[in-house]
């Protein structure tokens, strides 16, 4: 487990905001064909935290009925609330997904002392492993070392999905805790430098779009192609550059349709779509990128 591709998989909404099943289910059908090694779902790329704890039960249910199997599926939890967080825990046992993950307490400051006890807490009576979400503004994202150590020590806790570019502390905690501690890197750009550092695999945005890509890179770097892993890391980041000027989750819910799928939408209070003429630049600039991509890629091809 814990190795290889993961999508942050998108959660799919219509004009009133409402979860549009069929397309989660075709996304995550084609995915799957892909061959994705798993799918993180409700994470930020799920804007789970905009979902209610009964719609994240939803869209647990559906994405595991529609990989039956053959993907893993790690379930984000991280909530307002301890309470909130040990339902979708329960759920997430009760319907028997893979693993669970969770950023640590959002929204307010807490203490050392409480987010150890929170990971405690939420893993009580789950028989899942979990994976701590390591990511700067969200959750204590700057906890001790130290207190990643006891944390680690709970059980249940296997690892984390770290999404920050300093990889040095990344690389302290690995080497810290030896081999058994997993980590999965969050940058999109830069998962091959993560390769170098120890992580196992990524977990990100644009592996929702552009799936091959990332698992060549993963494949080029375990037999050793670093010239053709890093011309494809170059195809990623010149990608995930496009993000910046609107948002990476709405940018990346347009570039979707390159791949033959319908635009869905995201929902307040992130933008619920990008405004047409930047999507029409951005899907332009995509266009020219994986034009020079050393992988071809099969753009704009009708999935109905």
């Amino acid at each position: 487990m814990f190795q290889g591709v993961y999508a942050a998989l998108f959660t799919p909404f219509d004009e009133t905001g409402e979860i549009v099943e069929c397309q989660l289910r075709e996304h995550v059908e084609w995915l799957v064909k892909k061959g994705i090694s798993g799918l993180y779902i409700c994470g930020n790329s799920g804007q789970g935290v905009f979902l209610s704890v009964e719609e994240r039960k939803r869209v647990h249910s559906i994405v595991n009925d529609q990989v039956s199997g053959r993907a893993e599926v790690i379930a984000h939890v991280a909530a307002l609330n301890t309470r909130d967080a040990k339902t979708l825990i329960d759920h997430s046992n009760e319907i028997g997904l893979d693993a669970v993950s969770s950023l640590s307490p959002i929204y307010w400051s807490y203490s050392e002392r409480e987010v150890v006890n929170y990971y405690r807490d939420i893993m009580k009576d789950s028989d899942l492993p979990c994976l701590m979400y390591v990511k700067p503004g969200a959750g204590a994202s700057e906890i001790d070392v130290q207190t990643v150590l006891e944390i680690a020590e709970i059980p249940g806790m296997v690892g984390m999905k770290y999404t920050s570019p300093n990889f040095f502390r990344m690389q302290d905690i690995c080497l810290r805790l030896g081999g058994d501690w997993v980590v999965l890197s969050g940058p999109d750009e830069l998962f091959l430098p993560a390769l170098t550092m120890g992580v196992r695999g990524s977990i990100g945005t644009t592996q929702n779009v552009f799936p091959e890509l990332f698992i060549e890179i993963h494949r080029c770097f375990k037999e050793g192609d670093l010239p053709r892993a890093m011309a494809i890391q170059q195809v990623i980041t010149r990608l995930v550059s496009l993000y910046r000027p609107h948002g990476g989750v709405a940018v990346a819910h347009a570039m979707l349709t390159l791949r033959g799928f319908p635009l869905s939408l995201c929902r307040p209070p992130f933008t619920r779509a990008m405004p047409e003429p930047d999507r029409t630049e951005m899907l332009a600039k995509t266009r020219e990128i994986i034009a020079r991509s050393p992988l071809p890629l099969e753009l704009e091809c009708p999935r109905h």
